[in-house]
């Protein structure tokens, strides 16, 4: 295969078994539509992205079990992020699942399904603080709070403090300059 990417970030979409069923792009800077993120996958093929579904990503410190700490929030980069903040320094038994936008609910039932039978019996929602403000994302919380709570699964809503928000954005430009990468404006905020 061949295709014309510009610059930005490949990021692997992972199913609940861990394979990697689609590729989420990330253009560093947007297209004309404004648009950001792209998906590349297999449309029609079995696994693959068809007209009405982006794969769910779904990341994993270690096999879920009634222990594992499941957030769910939208877009697999975040959920890659949160796996990494997460995993060792507060706990070492964390699983995140990522829809692709926040009406993207499909698989939704079948990963509920899934968690349920691993022993899970609380997923935290952790979607974006617009949440409070956005219809969209305000009404897909409350869908994926009912598709959880058909298999008996309590689903508890985070809500991000500024002090902490502030603590990890300053470890996050920390990590960044450590690395010799450039975080723009997010340093303006620290």
């Amino acid at each position: 295969w061949a295709f014309r990417y510009d610059s930005g970030l490949m990021i692997p979409t992972v199913s609940y078994e861990g394979n990697i069923v689609g590729v989420q792009t990330r253009k560093d800077t947007a297209m004309k539509s404004g648009l950001r993120y792209m998906t590349l996958s297999s449309k029609g093929l079995p696994d693959g992205v068809t007209a009405r579904i982006s794969r769910t990503h779904v990341c994993h410190s270690r096999k879920i079990n009634e222990n594992t700490q499941v957030y769910i929030t939208e877009g697999p980069l975040k959920a890659d992020m949160i796996l990494w903040f997460l995993t060792g320094e507060y706990c070492s038994d964390v699983a995140v699942v990522a829809v692709q936008g926040v009406k993207n609910v499909k698989e939704i039932p079948e990963i509920a399904r899934k968690l349920k039978k691993d022993g899970v019996k609380r997923v935290f929602s952790a979607f974006d603080m617009d949440k409070c403000c956005n219809i969209a994302v305000s009404e897909a919380s409350q869908e994926i709070k009912r598709l959880f709570n058909e298999e008996e699964i309590c689903v508890d809503t985070l809500c991000w403090d500024m002090e902490y928000a502030y603590i990890k954005r300053k470890e996050l430009v920390q990590l960044a300059k450590n690395n010799g990468i450039n975080c723009g404006n997010l340093i303006n905020f620290v």
